[in-house]
């Protein structure tokens, strides 16, 4: 029987939210995603076939420089409000015992700003001692190590958005 964790985290910014759905999609991983000693670097990003990372269907490879290459598929997109997508292919230790996980980045409106919540569903591999796997999984990676890495994503996605609305308006 599959496990499914989730985790979700949210940061404000302000700045209206079709603005910062406009802004986000047009972002590749390595501008914004958060790296560190724990979490590798985005190496690199790309569609197959070249083309783009923006309709329901899309794929992308991300690659890591740990060498771990993660396949996300665009699952839903709402305009100005949403987008999902699916992920695959984790091998570091601990998030290796996902076989799946789903995630969307939402734009929620707030007064004059834009709350951005970031979500996931990871769906642990069947095998033995689940339990326990699920329990290490959940209460060190997902609440120490992943929370930490979506916080400092937000905020550097938060800072983005930021400056580009500050350029924007002073044109």
């Amino acid at each position: 029987m599959s496990v499914v964790l989730k985790i979700a985290e949210q940061y404000r910014v302000g700045a209206p939210p079709q603005r910062c759905f406009e802004i986000f999609t047009h972002l590749r991983p390595e501008e914004f995603l958060h790296s560190d000693a724990l979490i590798a670097a985005v190496e690199s990003s790309n569609v197959p076939g070249g083309g783009q990372f923006n309709q329901v269907g899309a794929m992308q490879n991300i690659r890591f420089t740990d060498g771990t290459v993660i396949e996300e598929t665009l699952t839903e997109i709402i305009e100005g409000r949403k987008v999902a997508y699916r992920g695959r292919g984790f091998t570091q230790p601990i998030v290796g015992w996902s076989e799946f996980a789903e995630a969307s980045f939402e734009f929620i409106p707030d007064r004059d700003s834009t709350l951005i919540v970031w979500s996931y569903a990871f769906t642990l591999r069947d095998g033995p001692f689940m339990k326990a796997r699920a329990s290490v999984f959940e209460n060190v990676f997902l609440r120490v190590v992943y929370r930490r890495f979506m916080c400092k994503t937000l905020r550097n996605l938060s800072k983005i958005i930021t400056l580009r609305e500050t350029v924007n308006a002073s044109r």
